[in-house]
């Protein structure tokens, strides 16, 4: 009986293990996921803040302007980007800084699971 439990854990484990190396998302994933994210955080909190009214023609600029430069975002992440495969999952290190007069950013994310968390930011 201890064989075949052993056994049994053996392939449940290998299951898990071809599973999750299926599951571990690419940088091109990596990529859109983080040009997402910082867009929303630029359109949902920067924008917003150059106006009390939150109609105003100023805020909606903004946003505009952030879709419209998304493309640029995601070749800054590319070339900005340290990736670590450990074929279960990945680990994505990025690094953006757009000018000196704006603050230095790091990011740390996992991706496992087909999915992203972005476990760590700095500002620097």
């Amino acid at each position: 009986m201890n064989k075949l439990a052993n056994k049994i854990t053996q392939a449940i484990i290998a299951i898990l293990i071809v599973g999750l190396s299926i599951t571990n998302p690419n940088s091109h994933k990596y990529k859109t996921y983080a040009a997402d994210k910082i867009s929303r955080e630029l359109k949902d909190n920067t924008c917003t803040q150059l106006s009390e009214n939150p109609n105003s023609h100023l805020i909606t600029s903004c946003q505009i302007l952030v879709n419209s430069v998304k493309p640029q975002i995601e070749i800054t992440i590319t070339q900005n980007t340290q990736h670590t495969n450990w074929i279960i999952f990945s680990i994505y290190k990025t690094r953006l800084q757009v000018n000196s007069l704006i603050p230095e950013y790091h990011f740390t994310t996992i991706g496992i699971f087909d999915f992203f968390l972005t476990y760590h930011i700095e500002e620097i």
